[in-house]
């Protein structure tokens, strides 16, 4: 049974990602760290949207923030922070 467990760790070293959630990513728990964002939060921070999800995202943002009040607010909190 040893030659088992060897044998799986190995593989498992050879692959930075193993299951493909979130916390089984390095860069996806780098960038966690970058904003901040606690690990337990299901969503993904590098992962890209498909593009319908996109498009829905962009049309319900652009209903709420019609004037791109949420730009100014992203803007407004950076420079808060002295990010840009």
């Amino acid at each position: 049974m040893g030659w088992l467990t060897a044998f799986l760790a190995r593989l498992a070293g050879r692959h930075a990602v193993r299951c493909g959630c979130p916390l089984c990513n390095p860069a996806e728990l780098e960038q966690r760290d970058v904003i901040g964002m606690p690990y337990r939060h299901p969503e993904s921070i590098t992962r890209e949207l498909p593009g319908r999800q996109e498009e829905a995202l962009a049309a319900i943002g652009a209903e709420l923030w019609p004037d791109d009040e949420w730009a100014e607010i992203i803007l407004d909190v950076r420079r808060a922070e002295g990010q840009s």
